[in-house]
C-alpha cells in the first residue's frame, strides 16, 4: 500500500439515512463465490496545522466539507509519481521514510501516568438536549443536517411502555436491540417536536435514555495534500512470527465492491441493513481494501489473510451518505451475532445518548472499537462515537508525520496513523488517493486485529494501553490533544522480532515497489 501526496480534491462521502430495518439484512458471503459487487508537528506549527489552521468544517461540526470523489487511477500508472517523490525529499533514501512510520525495532516507551479522559466537554454551540442537539434537529456549519426534526431514539422501553406511547401518537420506526437492550425510533405526529417526545419517554420510564436521531458521516476530507505537506512512502507491514490467525474484523461503512480487483476471492461477508436505500460502495470499498485488500493486486490490505465483515448501514440521502443512531445499533447487532471483536468505524458526528449506551454494550461484550476523530479541523467539537470513553479515537498525519489539517482535536484522541494520499482501492476498479481520518482508522484497526490474534478477548483498554506503550511520540510529550499518545507502530506487536529489511505488504521488496510510480 502506498501513502502519497494528490494534486486531485478528495471526495467527501457524506450520508445516508433510510430509516426502515423491516427487511431482513442481506448477507453477501464474497468467500462462497456470491457476485455483486502516516518532520513531526509541534506545537508552534503555522498554518494548516498549528491552532491557526482553521478551515474546517467550523465549531460543532466534528466533520469537514464535501469535495468532489477522486478521479480513478487505472492500473497503469503514469510517471508524475517520479517527480512527487522528489519533492518529498525520499527519493534518494525511501527507506528513510519508512524506518520513520515503521522502525525495525520499537523501544516500548514508559507510558505517562496521565489519567485517561473519561468525559469530553461540548462547546455551547453543541445546542440543547441530552445529546447536545436541538429538539428542533441542528444543522452542522457545513450545511449537513445533524439530526431528523421528526424522529427521536429511546432505548430501555418495555412493550408496555412502546405500547402507551403509540396511544399518544408516537409512531413506531424501526427498532432493533443490542445486549437484550431495546432501541426504538419514533416518529412523531403533527406538529410534536423532538423535545417533547423526549419528555413523554421520560414521563412513560424515568430510567430509559431518549435523544434525538442524530446523523452520522464518513470523515473523508476534500482534499489530498500540497508541496511538501505529504509524502510518498512505503509502510512495511509483514506479520511477524508469534502472531496467531487474525480474528473476524468488522467495519460498519458503505457498500462495497466486491468485483474490484483487491477484494475478489477475499474472505468477506457483506450484511446490507435495508438494500432499498442502500450507499454507494467508494468509501466502503476503500476502507475494506485498506483491512483485507489481496496480496500482490495494486491495492493490497494490511491484513489479507483475515476475514472481514462488512455492515453497509449508509444510505444515499441528496448526493451524500449517511447513517444514524438505530442503523449503527443495527449494525453492532449483526457484528455481535456473528462474535466479531474487532470493529472499524470510520465515521463521526454529534453526541447521542442513545447512541452511547449502545457503544458501552459493545464494550462490555469485549468487542474493541477503532474509530475516525474526525475532519472537523482544531476548533471543532470532539467527533463520535470516537470520544466516548473506551473507544479508540485515531486521528491522521501525513508521511513528514504532520497532522492532517482538517483533522478534529481534543483529549480524546488515542492514536495518530497514516491519513493523508493514502493510495487504496476505488470502487469500479483501479486506485485513487484518499485523504481523512477515516483512512487512518484501518491501520490502528489491523494493529488491534494483531494483537487480538495473541489475546481475542483482551479489551478496548489493555489494547490502548499496548498500542500506546508502542507508540512514536509526536508533538508534545506524552499524550496530547493533536496525536494523542503518537504514531501507531506495527512492528514487534505479537511480541515477536521486527518487521524485516523491508517487503511491504504486496511481497515486493521496498526498493522495488518505490521505483515504480504510480501516481
Amino acid at each position: 500500500m502506498i501513502f502519497r501526496c494528490s494534486r486531485l480534491g478528495i471526495a467527501l462521502v457524506i450520508g445516508a439515512a433510510g430509516l426502515l430495518f423491516t427487511p431482513q439484512p442481506v448477507v453477501t458471503d464474497h468467500s462462497l463465490g456470491v457476485a455483486p459487487s502516516a518532520a513531526q508537528a509541534k506545537a508552534g506549527n503555522a498554518g494548516g496545522n498549528g491552532k491557526g489552521g482553521g478551515n474546517g468544517g467550523g465549531k460543532g461540526s466534528g466533520k469537514s466539507d464535501g469535495g468532489n470523489s477522486a478521479g480513478n487511477r487505472g492500473r497503469g500508472g503514469n510517471p508524475g509519481g517520479a517527480s512527487a517523490a522528489a519533492r518529498n525529499g525520499f527519493n534518494g533514501n525511501p527507506f528513510a521514510a519508512m524506518q520513520m512510520l515503521f522502525p525495525r525495532s520499537v523501544e516500548p516507551r514508559p507510558r505517562p501516568n496521565v489519567a485517561r479522559p473519561r468525559t469530553v466537554s461540548r462547546s455551547k454551540a453543541a445546542g440543547a438536549g441530552s445529546g447536545g442537539l436541538s429538539g428542533r434537529g441542528a444543522v452542522v456549519s457545513t450545511g449537513r443536517a445533524a439530526a431528523n426534526a421528526r424522529s427521536v431514539i429511546a432505548a430501555g422501553l418495555s412493550e408496555g411502555d412502546i405500547r402507551r406511547l403509540s396511544s399518544r401518537g408516537l409512531r413506531v420506526i424501526a427498532r432493533a436491540s443490542l445486549a437484550q437492550t431495546s432501541f426504538v425510533k419514533f416518529g412523531l405526529p403533527g406538529r410534536l417536536d423532538a423535545a417533547t417526545a423526549r419528555r413523554w419517554i421520560s414521563d412513560v420510564n424515568r430510567s430509559a435514555v431518549a435523544d434525538a436521531d442524530a446523523f452520522y458521516y464518513t470523515d473523508e476530507g476534500d482534499e489530498g495534500c500540497d508541496g511538501t505537506a505529504c509524502a510518498r512512502t512505503l509502510i512495511g507491514w509483514r506479520p511477524p512470527s508469534g502472531c496467531g490467525a487474525p480474528p473476524k474484523i468488522g467495519m460498519i461503512d458503505t457498500g462495497i465492491d466486491l468485483g474490484h480487483e483487491a477484494l475478489q476471492g477475499q474472505d468477506i461477508e457483506v450484511v446490507t441493513l435495508d438494500p432499498s436505500s442502500s450507499a454507494g460502495p467508494g468509501h466502503g470499498t476503500a476502507i475494506a481494501a485498506l483491512l483485507v485488500g489481496k496480496a500482490g493486486s495494486g491495492a493490497a490490505g494490511l491484513l489479507p489473510e483475515a476475514k472481514l465483515v462488512a455492515v453497509n448501514a449508509f444510505s444515499a440521502h441528496e448526493g451524500t451518505d449517511r447513517t444514524d443512531v438505530l442503523r449503527v445499533v443495527a449494525a453492532l447487532q449483526e457484528l455481535e451475532r456473528r462474535d466479531v471483536k474487532v470493529i472499524n468505524l470510520s465515521f463521526s458526528g454529534p453526541p447521542n445518548e442513545v447512541l452511547k449506551q449502545a457503544i458501552d454494550h459493545a464494550l462490555a461484550l469485549g468487542i474493541t472499537l477503532v474509530a475516525a476523530a474526525g475532519n472537523g479541523g482544531p476548533g471543532a467539537d470532539p467527533g463520535y462515537p470516537a470520544a466516548y470513553p473506551g473507544v479508540l479515537a485515531v486521528t491522521a498525519v501525513d508521511a513528514e508525520m504532520r497532522i492532517y489539517k482538517r483533522a478534529t482535536r481534543g483529549g480524546y484522541i488515542a492514536l495518530a496513523a497514516p491519513g493523508v494520499g493514502v493510495s487504496t482501492a476505488a470502487a469500479g476498479g483501479g486506485e485513487a488517493d484518499r485523504s481523512g481520518t477515516s483512512f487512518a482508522v484501518p491501520f490502528v484497526t489491523a494493529a488491534v486485529a494483531r494483537l487480538a490474534s495473541m489475546d481475542p478477548h483482551a479489551g478496548s483498554i489493555h489494547m490502548e494501553d499496548l498500542l500506546a506503550s508502542a507508540a512514536r511520540d509526536l508533538g508534545a510529550p506524552g499524550r496530547d490533544e493533536v496525536f494523542g499518545w503518537g504514531l501507531v507502530q506495527a512492528a514487534g506487536l505479537c511480541g515477536g522480532p521486527a518487521d524485516g529489511e523491508g517487503t511491504d505488504i504486496a511481497g515486493r521488496s521496498a526498493s522495488e515497489t518505490l521505483a515504480v510510480p504510480r501516481e
